[in-house]
């Protein structure tokens, strides 16, 4: 099945790598530097000693180098949401990047896979038999492994159980999920200011990231291989599973006229664990309570909503 995916709300799905000060510059966009192309430049040459003496310190490249030689070597630039403009002018600090496949954006297929998995995981565990029922709560009630239910879930989920493998995790042969096409940075990325709210504290934590832009659009495949479940039939799994985990985290301007979803960072303890499924099975001694914080853009806009179509 084709998939168009649909993002609601900014969108992460982290690289690990943190983009320092000393690789981009500010000047109305958020633009980072081809730092290869910069060190080849013979403009650069007498300012390197002195720029590689400064860059542990993470100071900002635009107190350093002047502008018209930073112009000349960007290797993307990308919009910064209003709630960051003023942020990021005032700090200066490091951004944490999206995932790129030779500097392109794109959404790895693991990703969208992983997400998936938790909806079908909770689906087939809550109209599981009645004896599996009972050893779910077992498991869920007494620190049990989280393979040994993964692997009722699996015994529940496939067609041909003897391809089920109890001693790991085989998913990845019963879906396949190819990653997206790729997109220019420029073209879908913006930054965005997230404030991590509720912490026991009382104060917020920002911190920058490189995000989709809301409304961005890319194409997948999914194929299913040897699941009891049809394309069409997951994706409606899953928008069951996510309006549920909508509505727990309380983003009530996430609105979809298609198959919901959640993707990357800003995933809560509803969509990652089996608080869900434990509330519909009546158990209440699950160990995981609910997250007392949330990443929350612009004060209420919540991360990682998607739409699949």
């Amino acid at each position: 099945m084709k998939i168009k995916l649909h993002t609601l709300s900014p969108v992460h799905i982290g690289s690990g790598e943190e983009i320092s000060p000393m690789e981009y510059f500010l000047n109305e966009k958020f633009t980072r530097i081809n730092m290869n192309r910069l060190f080849d430049d013979p403009e650069f040459e007498p300012m390197m000693n002195d720029f590689i003496e400064v860059a542990g310190t993470q100071r900002y490249i635009g107190d350093q180098i002047p502008e018209q030689l930073l112009e000349k070597h960007p290797a993307y630039s990308i919009p910064i949401k209003d709630s960051a403009d003023e942020y990021i002018m005032a700090h200066q600090t490091v951004v944490k990047g999206f995932i790129k496949s030779a500097g392109r954006i794109y959404i790895p297929g693991s990703s969208l896979k992983g997400s998936i998995l938790s909806a079908i995981l909770w689906y087939v565990l809550r109209e599981a038999p009645p004896d599996d029922k009972r050893e779910i709560e077992r498991l869920l009630t007494t620190q049990g492994k989280f393979n040994d239910v993964l692997n009722l879930g699996f015994k529940n989920m496939v067609k041909d159980r003897h391809d089920i493998n109890l001693g790991g995790l085989r998913f990845i042969h019963w879906i396949d999920v190819k990653d997206s096409d790729l997109k220019d940075p420029g073209e879908v990325l913006e930054i965005s200011l997230i404030k991590i709210k509720g912490a026991k504290t009382g104060k917020e934590q920002p911190i920058l990231y490189e995000t989709l832009k809301s409304g961005t659009e890319f194409n997948l495949i999914l194929k299913v291989k040897n699941l009891k479940f049809r394309e069409n039939e997951i994706l409606n799994i899953c928008n069951q599973f996510y309006t549920r985990v909508l509505k727990k985290d309380g983003a009530a301007n996430i609105q979809t006229t298609a198959n919901l979803l959640r993707l990357g960072q800003g995933s809560s303890a509803f969509a990652t664990s089996l608080l869900i499924l434990a509330e519909d099975l009546g158990i209440n001694r699950y160990d995981v309570r609910p997250p007392r914080t949330r990443k929350r853009i612009d004060e209420h806009f919540a991360m990682g909503w998607i739409e699949l179509q």
